[in-house]
């Protein structure tokens, strides 16, 4: 019987893309202003970098130097600097339409949580402004070196919650990171097919059990599980 359900954060509840674009901006004007580099230009290569490789991509600035050309006094001071902008960006959120519906109704019967990867003043930033941490009673942001696809979470989440495997399902959207730890773990694993992984096609070792095409579903597919 599942008695609780887990959620990854972004892209699984709300579309993460706005926060990178506006972090994008932010990270334009401050090369304008420092190296005159025009926001314009920034912004557009920038965009075609993340367009091309995702989020998971971990050589955006170093790219983004090499294809403006500029030669910073401490190339690993300018990337911190871009990264710390990154990370304290005040964005403009929105849930995805079916979030709330679904949140409420499943906090009748169910506990939740949620795990995800990134800092936590910036996860925790994101939830806050997005209305969601009343919703839900554990939430973990990992360490690095325990962060998604490693398992270590996933078991502190069941710990956490207090029930055995079987009665967790955990939901994410990149099959990439969200369930080969959920797996090992022996939690329920669903995979909703939204955000920039959603044309993903992977091994059912890296795939969830169930697909769902939107959060509502998780209502109608909790019948049969």
């Amino acid at each position: 019987m599942i008695k609780a359900l887990v959620f990854d954060l972004d892209d699984t509840l709300y579309d993460n893309t706005n926060y990178w674009l506006g972090a994008f901006k932010d990270i334009s004007f401050y090369l304008e202003k420092e190296y005159g580099v025009e926001k314009n230009e920034t912004y557009s290569i920038l965009f075609k970098i993340f367009n091309e490789n995702k989020s998971m991509y971990s050589h955006l600035f170093d790219d983004l130097i090499t294809e403006l050309n500029i030669t910073p006094p401490s190339k690993d001071n300018l990337i911190k600097e871009m990264v710390k902008i990154f990370h304290s960006h005040k964005p403009e959120l929105e849930l995805y339409d079916d979030t709330l519906l679904t949140l409420n109704e499943l906090k009748k019967e169910y506990k939740l949580g949620i795990i995800t990867n990134g800092k936590y003043p910036t996860q925790m930033n994101k939830i806050r402004l997005l209305g969601l941490e009343k919703y839900f009673e554990v939430i973990i942001c990992p360490e690095y070196i325990n962060r998604k696809p490693k398992s270590q979470s996933y078991f502190e989440m069941l710990g956490k919650l207090g029930f055995s495997n079987k009665e967790v399902i955990y939901v994410g959207d990149n099959p990439l990171v969200d369930f080969i730890g959920a797996k090992e773990a022996g939690l329920i694993t669903i995979r909703i097919m939204k955000g920039p992984f959603k044309d993903m096609v992977v091994s059912s070792e890296l795939d969830a059990e169930f697909k769902i095409n939107n959060l509502k579903e998780i209502i109608i597919l909790l019948k049969s599980v």
